[in-house]
């Protein structure tokens, strides 16, 4: 019967519609992920693209990212969560629903950029360099699609949701997407720290980039995020709804 499901499930969906309950095998995917002691942040898996990484004084660190947030990934992520915080079955529906509500329909990505001065490989504490502004200025961000022809562009609207100016680079970094989706968030974290006084050589940006649903949507597409000092890209695929359920956990 489970299987007669899973196969109606798969036969049905198309992989980027929202529908009334999430997708079973990603659901269980994400409690097994967090059952073995990871972070919910594992469960989003290749939806999650580092866009740059640098040295932080002990090792080379992600500095940007791009989260997108689908039914599959959705799906992973709220069923780690359920693992990690033991929400009910209620609790997990509404969460569900909620993010539906505000996802269902679009393409949404959100993306974290910084602008972090060098660190000197031989003094960890000491700054090389000025920071590099050009780095978030005049940013934009467009989804590429590769075609026998000539690549199509759509741009993506570009909304800058959190700004943090620090003396501490990991500060800059901590910038947690799920603030600007309450129905994604830890229970008792939904809402951003109040930023402090700007003061310091770290920036740290948030955005939601969303467009609509384009008709003709292939398999593998790319992200480009550019800026006057940095061209940035990260390739997706469509999530695979054939995935059948995990084996159990031992």
């Amino acid at each position: 019967m489970l299987a007669l499901a899973l196969a109606t499930f798969g036969a049905t969906v198309n992989p980027l519609r929202f529908m009334p309950t999430p997708s079973p095998a990603e659901l269980c995917r994400g409690q097994q992920i967090c059952a073995r002691g990871k972070g919910p942040e594992r469960t989003l898996e290749e939806s999650r693209m580092a866009l740059a990484s640098s040295f932080d004084g002990a090792a080379m660190r992600d500095t940007e990212e791009i989260v997108w947030l689908n039914p599959a990934s959705v799906s992973r992520w709220l069923g780690g969560m359920q693992q990690s915080e033991g929400w009910s079955q209620d609790e997990l529906t509404r969460r569900w629903l909620g993010a539906s509500e505000m996802l269902q329909g679009r393409l949404t990505f959100m993306i974290r950029l910084s602008a972090l001065p060098g660190i000197s490989a031989l003094e960890p504490d000491d700054e090389v360099g000025p920071t590099p502004m050009q780095d978030l200025d005049s940013v934009r961000a467009f989804l590429e699609f590769d075609s026998s022809a000539e690549p199509t562009f759509v741009p993506l609207e570009l909304r800058q949701v959190e700004e943090r100016q620090t003396q501490d680079r990991g500060e800059a970094l901590n910038l947690p997407w799920y603030h600007w989706m309450p129905s994604l968030a830890p229970t008792g974290d939904s809402e951003p720290c109040a930023p402090g006084y700007p003061l310091g050589s770290y920036y740290g940006r948030l955005y939601i980039a969303t467009v609509a649903v384009p008709e003709k949507m292939p398999h593998r597409f790319t992200v480009r995020v550019s800026s006057k000092g940095r061209r940035r890209k990260a390739t997706f695929c469509l999530p695979d709804i054939y995935r059948t359920l995990p084996a159990p956990s031992r």
